[in-house]
């Protein structure tokens, strides 16, 4: 789960795959760990509803943000949307 957060939040794939604990003799290696662990998690139907339900998430937060009627509610909107990206 550690290298799906990372890669998802824009890592690159070796980058989050060593983050995550994992080694390989060498860049290419990494990036093979990286892929099977992609393929095994892209290929789980929960996996798509999950990140589709997110992206919804973030779109109606963006739109939050966008149609305050005040700075601080804004801020508000834009404070719960960087908690939701980050984590």
């Amino acid at each position: 789960m550690k290298f799906l957060e990372l890669y998802f939040g824009g890592a690159l794939m070796k980058d989050a795959a060593r983050a995550a604990g994992y080694r390989g003799a060498s860049d290419a290696a990494l990036c093979n760990t990286a892929r099977g662990i992609l393929t095994k998690f892209t290929g789980d139907p929960n996996f798509h509803r999950a990140w589709r339900r997110k992206r919804k998430i973030d779109q109606l937060l963006v739109g939050m943000a966008d149609n305050s009627k005040s700075e601080l509610q804004q801020l508000k909107a834009l404070k719960i949307l960087s908690r939701h990206i980050g984590g």
